[in-house]
C-alpha cells in the first residue's frame, strides 16, 4: 500500500513540495538551456528502468517536462521523434507530464494537487498541471507514487542544473543520452551523472501493445 502523505492545517503535504518544485522548475526556465529533442534518462528510486525525460518548451510552444516510464520508453521516445511530437495511444510505455496551463482552461479533477497546496494561482497565472497515463488509457490526473516519481524527476534537473551536469547528449540512434541519479537527502543530496547506451530496439513482430495497469494511489 502506498504511503500516505501527512496533512497539516489542511495542505497535503506531497501537494505542497510538488508544486512548489514546479514553480520553481518554472522560474528556473530550464527549457532555455535543453533542446526538448534530446533525452534525458533519469534514474528513480524504485522503479527498474530509468525513465526517458525530455524538457518541453525550447521551441517556445508548450511548457514542463514529460516522462516515459517503463522497459521501452526509448521506444516510446523514438515513436515521439518519428510522428511529430505526439505520442500514440497504444505507444510502449506510460506517459507522466507535468504542463503549465491556465486553471480555469483545466478539468477541475486536476486541480486537486493545486487545491491542497494551499497556493493560489491567479486567473491567468500559468499553473502547474500533472498528467499520467497508461498504455490504451485515456489521460487522468498523476497518481500519488507518480507525482513522487514526477517530484524526484523535477528535483534532479533542478539540481543538475545548478552544478552544471545538464549536459545532453545529441541524440541518435545509437541511444546514448545522459544518465542523471539523484542521491542523498537534504543537503548531503548531489546528482550523478553519466552516460547511458539503450539496448536496441525490438523488432517490429516482437512488438506487443500490453495490457495497462494503473498505478494504485
Amino acid at each position: 500500500m502506498a504511503k500516505k502523505t501527512p496533512k497539516k492545517d489542511g495542505k497535503d503535504r506531497l501537494f505542497v513540495d510538488v508544486v512548489e518544485t514546479a514553480v520553481e522548475f518554472h522560474k528556473r526556465r530550464l527549457w532555455h538551456h535543453v533542446d526538448s529533442a534530446d533525452p534525458i534518462s533519469i534514474r528513480v528510486e524504485g522503479e527498474e528502468h530509468p525513465l526517458v525525460c525530455f524538457v518541453l518548451g525550447h521551441g517556445g510552444v508548450e511548457l514542463g517536462v514529460s516522462a516515459l516510464r517503463g522497459e521501452h520508453a526509448m521506444e516510446g521516445f523514438e515513436e515521439v521523434i518519428l510522428t511529430g511530437g505526439r505520442l500514440a495511444s497504444d505507444a510502449p510505455c506510460d506517459l507522466l507530464l507535468l504542463s503549465f496551463e491556465i486553471p480555469t482552461e483545466v478539468d477541475p479533477d486536476f486541480l486537486r494537487p493545486l487545491h491542497q497546496s494551499g497556493r493560489v494561482f491567479g486567473k491567468n497565472s500559468a499553473a502547474p498541471i500533472f498528467v499520467g497515463k497508461c498504455v490504451g488509457e485515456p489521460s487522468r490526473p498523476m497518481t500519488r507514487p507518480e507525482l513522487r516519481i514526477m517530484q524526484t524527476i523535477l528535483r534532479t534537473l533542478l539540481m543538475a542544473a545548478s552544478s552544471g551536469q545538464l549536459q545532453q547528449r545529441e541524440w541518435d540512434w545509437k541511444r546514448r543520452t545522459l544518465e542523471l541519479t539523484l542521491e542523498g537527502k537534504g543537503k548531503k543530496a548531489h546528482v550523478l551523472d553519466s552516460v547511458r547506451t539503450w539496448p536496441p530496439p525490438r523488432r517490429e513482430e516482437e512488438r506487443e501493445v500490453r495490457t495497462p495497469v494503473l498505478t494504485q494511489a
